[in-house]
């Protein structure tokens, strides 16, 4: 049995992801050492391993941060959002896949054009809308929120994900005599999991890093 002979570029290649992966690695890793060592042994031994594992400071991080309401508030916001962003994201998509109708190329861009604006950018003039209407500090508002923001990704990708899907698929369904609704949520919506999971990811991380250090509770905050 022949080995195939690998180029000088190749193996050159594989050892700068080596080290590109390295350089990643390193400081998660690092931190990962830091958190448990005490203040003192942080800075007399700055790249030592820990002499001891300490869980002081993962304790103080859960008794006294409360990181795990800070967690549960993530959890809860997160799956609100993908669960609507999911759902409705694949519905807008479905329309704009597999419809013809007058300016349709318009809609779809404007969706797109949501992905060209930061939430950073409208954090300050949405908290003084919430302010003055008085729904601050709400589960449901900060889930819609972030559905929306949301929005673009998900069209943009189950668009291009439902394109792909045969039409002669769908018309056979009609033929037998399915409606439009029973089209998509019994042919359309499984096929396009794998899209819609692929978007969700990318959602779930947006939202994760946006809440991860917010308030220990919305109702808590006045």
């Amino acid at each position: 049995m022949k080995t195939k002979k690998h180029s000088a570029g190749y193996y050159i290649g594989f050892l700068i992801v080596i080290i590109v992966a390295l350089i990643n690695i390193y400081p998660m890793v690092f931190s990962i050492f830091c958190s448990f060592k005490g203040n003192l042994e942080i800075f007399s031994s700055f790249t030592a391993l820990p002499k001891k594992l300490r869980i002081e400071n993962y304790l103080t991080a859960w008794n006294v941060g409360n990181i795990g309401r800070y967690f549960l508030n993530t959890i809860i916001l997160a799956v609100g959002t993908l669960a609507i962003s999911g759902l409705f994201g694949a519905m807008a998509s479905y329309v704009l896949a597999k419809f013809k109708f007058r300016g349709k190329s318009k809609i779809y861009l404007l969706f797109i054009s949501g992905m060209m604006i930061p939430i950073q950018a409208v954090l300050i003039p949405l908290s003084y809308i919430f302010g003055k209407l008085g729904i601050m500090n709400n589960y449901p508002v900060l889930i819609l929120l972030y559905a929306a923001f949301c929005f673009p990704m998900t069209i943009l990708i189950l668009t291009g994900f439902m394109n792909g899907i045969p039409t002669e698929l769908e018309e056979a369904m009609v033929i037998d005599g399915a409606n439009i609704y029973q089209v998509f949520f019994k042919m359309i919506l499984p096929l396009s999991v794998p899209g819609i999971v692929s978007v969700s990811i990318f959602n779930f991380i947006q939202v994760w890093n946006c809440l991860l250090y917010t308030s220990p509770s919305p109702r808590d905050t006045r």
